[in-house]
């Protein structure tokens, strides 16, 4: 079947990754702000070598998840999988091979935010083996006339 786990193919992000993955983080609906612009992105991916990664089925872009590490935890960022091809693996698989990595450099704990109005993702991630925390997330935006939040509006 098209878009099977194992027909998915999951790779290393790549610099023109980011005009295929956009358009799958709006259909996701994930909020996206000043630090999801393509030259943000690429800062990450430059800063974190081999922690980024894509799926693909065939030559459509399902899945991403972005990764970081501060020099002490993992840090999680954009795991999405198109709804079209969610519940076969895809989340799973992309989660544990950023889990691989992250264990290679010596993570010890790994740390990412889930939006409250998104039940099935917090579910998703209990049966990946993560444990919800009672903690408040703070945001500033350090650039004057930047709003923190960018639905649906491209950002280039």
């Amino acid at each position: 079947m098209n878009g099977s786990p194992g027909s998915c193919t999951v790779r290393d992000w790549r610099d023109d990754d980011w005009a295929r993955a956009w358009p799958l983080w709006q259909a996701c609906e994930l909020t996206l702000g000043v630090s999801d612009r393509e030259e943000e992105v690429a800062r990450l991916v430059a800063r974190n070598p081999d922690l980024s990664l894509v799926a693909e089925v065939g030559d459509r872009l399902v899945g991403t998840v972005l990764g970081g590490f501060d020099g002490r935890r993992g840090l999680i960022h954009h795991l999405a999988v198109h709804p079209e091809f969610r519940r076969r693996g895809i989340g799973r698989r992309l989660v544990e091979a950023l889990e691989a990595r992250f264990r290679r450099l010596g993570v010890v704990k790994i740390n990412f935010w889930v939006e409250r109005r998104n039940p099935q993702a917090v579910e998703a991630w209990r049966r990946l083996g993560y444990v919800e925390r009672d903690l408040i997330t703070m945001s500033k935006v350090l650039h004057p006339g930047e709003s923190l939040s960018y639905p649906g509006e491209m950002l280039r």
